[in-house]
């Protein structure tokens, strides 16, 4: 039972993944003050696998803890999307060096932001910041396409949507099925383009269909 690297992978305690956010809503309030400064507010809101606490990490691994948070546009200025993407990424790089932690990756559809662990310093938490608008029963969230270094919002299911059927789930005691599942097709994965989320919501596609 490996994925496609390898690896195996343990649900973290409850305890400790809530004290792991603790310490993140920290930093996101620190950017919420900066970028109101610049007109632009959001609306932080865990998604996927961190808002339902199946948070995992790999059995004797360095990689640490991923988080993922949407960042709900509420205001902003009258800017690109680059311009847009690049104010986040600067914020966010200047709020970790005064901290001392390492720059942000700005991957294809969010900021990543690496951050040692205070304990064992080999450790990383890696914090995945997708800039979000919402609609509803659509979101757009802000793209960044290396290959043809363009910017641009993309229009995607809303999260939402996965948040109904996770009440549905739970109501129909299903919970553990759904934590169970879960944790073995991510332990499976054998595709490396597929990521977390995905493999969260194919979880609850086939839980729904049972």
């Amino acid at each position: 039972m490996a994925d496609y690297k390898g690896r195996v992978f343990e649900y973290v305690r409850n305890d400790e993944a809530s004290k792991i956010k603790s310490d993140i809503s920290f930093l996101i309030r620190e950017l919420q003050k900066s970028l109101k400064e610049e007109g632009v507010t959001f609306n932080p809101v865990l998604v996927g696998p961190s808002k339902e606490n199946f948070v995992t990490r790999e059995v004797n691994g360095t990689t640490g803890i991923d988080i993922h948070y949407n960042l709900l546009l509420q205001k902003y200025p009258d800017k690109t999307a680059k311009q847009l993407r690049m104010l986040f990424l600067s914020t966010i790089n200047n709020i970790l060096k005064n901290k001392g932690f390492k720059n942000t990756i700005n991957n294809y559809q969010s900021i990543t932001a690496l951050m040692p662990d205070r304990i064992e310093k080999e450790v990383i938490h890696s914090i995945d910041f997708a800039i979000v608008i919402d609609k509803k029963e659509q979101q757009d969230i802000l793209i960044y396409d290396r290959k043809n270094s363009e910017y641009f919002f993309e229009t995607r299911e809303s999260i939402n949507l996965l948040d109904d059927l996770t009440y549905d789930i739970k109501n129909n005691g299903l919970w553990e099925d759904l934590r169970d599942l879960y944790l073995n097709m991510k332990n499976y994965n054998d595709n490396k383009d597929i990521r977390t989320f995905e493999i969260y919501k194919e979880a609850i596609k086939n839980i729904m269909k049972k």
